[in-house]
């Protein structure tokens, strides 16, 4: 699977889903991904380039969208995680589910495949 794509996707899923506080979603550069949920396995933007597709498309299940200005203010402890966690990137959002067993490629490559 191509990086380009995987990118593709996650612009596409940050615009479709828009800011978690303020709805913001005109471009995805304007748009931020913040962990919510559990430990961080990296940098978003890292693992897109560097991890495997499955363990990029697992970590934006840990993150909600914000935009620029609210990631800020969330940073700044304006907004609490707590308050966020409802609106974090769903498996039914991304197209993989996970399980004790691990990923499933199945879905996760039907998903990316589709772009």
């Amino acid at each position: 699977m191509s990086k380009s794509r995987i990118r593709k996707f996650t612009d596409n899923l940050k615009v479709e889903k828009g800011c978690a506080i303020c709805g913001y979603n005109k471009i995805s550069s304007a748009l931020d991904l913040h962990h919510v949920i559990g430990e961080k396995t990296g940098n978003m933007g890292d693992l897109q380039w560097k991890s495997g597709y499955y363990i990029a498309l697992h970590e934006l299940m840990k993150c909600i969208v914000l935009c620029a200005t609210h990631h800020r203010e969330v940073h700044a402890g304006l907004y609490k995680n707590s308050d966020l966690v409802s609106k974090v990137i769903t498996e039914e959002d991304t197209g993989i589910s996970y399980d004790p067993e691990g990923y499933s490629r199945k879905k996760a490559v039907l998903k990316l495949v589709t772009l």
